[in-house]
């Protein structure tokens, strides 16, 4: 998400390179509304959009979509911003202009950890799985 269409499709055109579906959004409500519709591992975040902050889309997605990873993007690279989006669950920081290698080592670190997440999750799935299946196994005896 960001208000800036040229760094939109830069920031689409390196997620779709690295083999990575993508989607675009130029306002906090049209992002929204694309991610209560999409299934999106990560979100690509700008501090400063027209109708809203990167930090109240923070919040929402935090809360919402907590599995999801965030980076921020913004030319607004202030202490406070850092810390008020980490804190908001921001998984990295990346300034404007954005460094394709930069993003790409970022998008990476997010998809590595997301996987480590959905492996952990399919374990927990698993286990329950099985405990059910012993409790049923007990019942009958």
């Amino acid at each position: 998400m960001d208000d800036n269409e040229n760094l939109r499709s830069t920031l689409i055109d390196i997620l779709e390179e690295e083999g990575c579906k993508a989607e675009e959004a130029g306002t906090g409500e049209e992002a929204l509304a694309k991610a209560e519709k999409g299934n999106y591992n990560v979100a690509i975040i700008d501090l400063k959009l027209p109708d809203t902050t990167g930090i109240k889309l923070l919040q929402i997605f935090r809360k919402r979509y907590p599995h999801r990873k965030n980076i921020v993007v913004t030319a607004y690279g202030t202490l406070r911003n850092t810390m008020d989006a980490m804190n908001l669950g921001a998984n990295a920081f990346i300034l404007k202009p954005v460094d394709p290698q930069k993003l790409r080592q970022t998008l990476q670190q997010c998809m590595e950890e997301q996987q480590k997440v959905e492996k952990s999750i399919d374990e927990i799935k698993i286990l329950l799985s099985e405990q059910k299946l012993i409790k049923r196994l007990y019942s009958k005896l």
